[in-house]
C-alpha cells in the first residue's frame, strides 16, 4: 500500500485528522499485517501452528473441531535464528570505508583509523545491524539521521510518503502506542524542513 507525498500535501488544512486516517488505512494493509505476523514468529509464536485446528467430518460431511487431538504443537524459533544469522553474516563485523589507515598508538599498538566512521559515530555499526535485522524480518526498515543521532523505524512503526515522480521518500510519520485501542497514539511527522508531533486516538473499529 502506497500513500504518496502529493496526497499528503493535498490535506494541509485537515492534516491531523488525515494522518490518523492514513495510519489506520496502513495498519489494515496486507503488508502491515504480514509484518505483524513476522513479529509473532520472531517471538516464537508461530501463527501457522498455533492457529491450526484439526477437524473431523461426520457421515454427512459436516466438519467439527477434533477435541480428541492432543495439543502438542511446538513452535519453532527458526525464523529468529535465520534472521540473526543473516544479519550477523552481513553486518556483524561492522562496515569500513575507503580512506582508512593504520595509526600507531602511544603503547606502540596499531589502530585502524577510519575518518568516515569517526564522523558517523561510535554506535553507527549497531544501528546499521538493527536496521538490517528489521529489514530481514519485515522486508523493509527505515533509519533517520538527525545530525548523527540515529533513529530506527521498523515497518510496523513508520509510514513513508513517496514522491509520485521520483519515488523518493519526501515525508513520513512514525507512530506508536503503549497499548493499542486503549491509549493515545503518538505520531511524529517528519518533513524536509523538520518534524512535528501529534497525539491522536484510533477507534477500535478503525484498526
Amino acid at each position: 500500500m502506497i500513500i504518496t507525498f502529493q496526497e499528503f500535501e493535498a490535506h494541509e488544512q485537515d492534516r491531523a485528522k488525515w494522518l490518523g486516517q492514513a495510519i489506520a488505512q496502513y495498519m489494515r494493509s496486507d503488508e502491515y499485517k504480514l509484518a505483524q505476523e513476522a513479529d509473532l514468529y520472531e517471538k516464537q509464536q508461530n501463527t501457522k501452528i498455533t492457529n491450526y485446528i484439526r477437524k473431523v467430518y461426520d457421515i454427512t460431511g459436516r466438519a467439527s473441531e477434533d477435541f480428541t487431538n492432543p495439543n502438542n504443537r511446538i513452535a519453532s524459533n527458526f525464523f529468529h535464528l535465520l534472521n540473526t544469522q543473516r544479519a550477523s553474516y552481513s553486518l556483524g563485523n561492522g562496515v569500513s570505508f575507503a580512506g582508512k589507515s593504520l595509526e600507531q598508538q602511544a603503547d606502540m599498538s596499531m589502530k585502524v583509523h577510519d575518518p568516515t566512521k569517526d564522523e558517523l559515530g561510535n554506535d553507527f555499526d549497531d544501528i546499521l545491524y538493527q536496521t538490517g535485522f528489521y529489514a530481514l524480518e519485515h522486508g523493509v526498515c527505515y533509519c533517520f539521521d538527525n545530525d548523527g543521532e540515529y533513529h530506527v523505524f521498523p515497518m510496523t512503526e513508520f509510514l513513508p510518503f513517496k514522491d509520485e515522480v521520483t519515488g523518493k521518500i519526501r515525508a513520513g510519520v512514525r507512530f506508536w502506542c503503549l497499548e493499542w485501542k486503549k491509549r493515545p497514539v503518538i505520531v511524529d511527522l517528519y518533513e524536509e524542513d523538520g518534524y512535528s508531533r501529534y497525539m491522536t486516538a484510533l477507534k477500535q473499529e478503525e484498526v
